[in-house]
């Protein structure tokens, strides 16, 4: 290989054209999901096959790296690094710098997800007794109060755990309207400020009692569920009460 062939190998290896990609593509992502991309990369892949020239890898070198991840049990884990890779040998094939896609040949090879049902409350009757044991369960007050209102709204737990008081003003609660900000709704970055696309929310007669009886016990600082509290116990939280203690397994966050 001559001294020119060499250089164009070296600026085309799988981590410089990767981290062309992620910086080509980061613009359109939200900020967590764009610090995962990345470290996925550089977690997985780049120290097996980043230094490697981009047209040297064939399915043979990009299956080995997905199955460590498989064999840890990260199933998902591994099908989104192999998508992310497969993502990098497009960019490189467009740019006229590889010339196929190995980690989509190595797609039906992968090891496969099995996915659970996800159970849910599907009738009245089922509600009203999801309700009974959110306000029955021995929690922490303030945990108590949010599973009475999660049960009430029925938003996934990580939203509710995330809310500002901003949300729940005089205003809203007159209303009897939770306006939860796009911006913290799972949307496009291009949506995340349009206002149009909040998520409204009707606040029944006893979701505003609730909140407002949670507004005595935490209502001196910007967050409706501030983590210290609530029970020092990682069990005792809305995010994870709901699918044991208080439901059974029956409502998903």
């Amino acid at each position: 290989m001559n001294k020119f062939a060499s250089k164009l190998a070296a600026l085309n290896t799988f981590e410089q054209l990767a981290r062309e990609w992620y910086d080509l593509q980061k613009s359109q992502w939200v900020e967590r999901h764009a610090s995962d991309v990345i470290e996925s990369l550089e977690k997985e892949v780049f120290p097996h096959i980043g230094a490697r020239p981009i047209n040297d890898l064939q399915p043979t070198d990009i299956l080995p790296v997905l199955r460590l991840i498989e064999r840890r049990g990260a199933i998902e884990t591994a099908r989104r690094v192999r998508q992310r890779m497969s993502a990098v040998f497009v960019y490189g094939i467009a740019t006229g710098r590889a010339k196929d896609d190995p980690a989509a040949t190595v797609q039906k090879a992968m090891a496969p997800l099995i996915k659970g049902r996800q159970p849910a409350v599907v009738d009245l009757e089922e509600a009203r007794e999801m309700l009974l044991a959110a306000i029955a369960t021995p929690s922490h007050p303030v945990t108590r109060l949010a599973l009475r209102i999660l049960a009430l709204t029925a938003v996934r737990p990580g939203t509710l755990i995330a809310t500002q008081w901003s949300e729940w003003d005089e205003e809203s609660l007159t209303q009897g309207i939770w306006q939860i900000p796009a911006e913290r709704m799972k949307l496009r970055l291009q949506y995340k400020n349009d206002q149009s696309r909040d998520h409204l929310v009707p606040l029944a007669r006893q979701t505003i009692e609730a909140i407002q009886t949670l507004q005595r016990l935490t209502g001196r600082g910007p967050l409706t569920l501030p983590q210290n509290a609530q029970s020092p116990s990682p069990s005792d939280t809305p995010r994870s009460e709901p699918r044991t203690h208080v439901l059974g397994g029956e409502v998903v966050g």
